[in-house]
């Protein structure tokens, strides 16, 4: 193989590379959006609880759960999209003489890094939540027998 048919065989693996990483981050994205409309969802079902006085229910607490579980997957997988992206701009620039800004695609994988670390932390959190509101309502069954 020569140097040209190299670069070739690089072009085209970019190319499809590119098309995967296109690929992964609209389901990233689309789990993004549904975990957001999914805790909205559960916001309502809180709103509706508090105005009809049914504070004897977790159904807000398990809907945010599962909401925030979506959007920290949806996060992981931008992360690792970035992280191709990335490798990719790099073959870009030393094999095609390409003068892609490696910063900014950095930039953008630290920040999807950090929105993955931030959103399972929220997902921790939204699970404590959960388990305190179940041990509420048990402690207030066992007051009723």
């Amino acid at each position: 193989m020569d140097y040209n048919d190299f670069l070739e065989e690089l072009e085209e693996y970019i190319r499809n590379s590119d098309l995967s990483i296109g690929q992964a981050e609209i389901l990233g994205a689309t789990l993004n959006s549904l975990g957001y409309l999914i805790i909205a969802y559960g916001a309502k079902i809180d709103i509706y609880e508090l105005l009809n006085d049914e504070t004897n229910s977790d159904s807000a607490f398990r809907t945010f759960l599962l909401g925030q579980s979506i959007i920290a997957l949806g996060y992981s997988i931008l992360w690792v999209v970035s992280l191709n992206r990335l490798k990719t701009k790099r073959l870009e620039n030393d094999y095609l003489e390409r003068q892609n800004s490696l910063n900014a695609y950095r930039k953008v994988e630290i920040s999807y890094l950090l929105s993955a670390f931030a959103n399972f932390l929220r997902l921790e959190a939204f699970y404590e939540l959960l388990v305190l509101k179940d041990e509420e309502l048990k402690e207030e069954e066992n007051e009723e027998e």
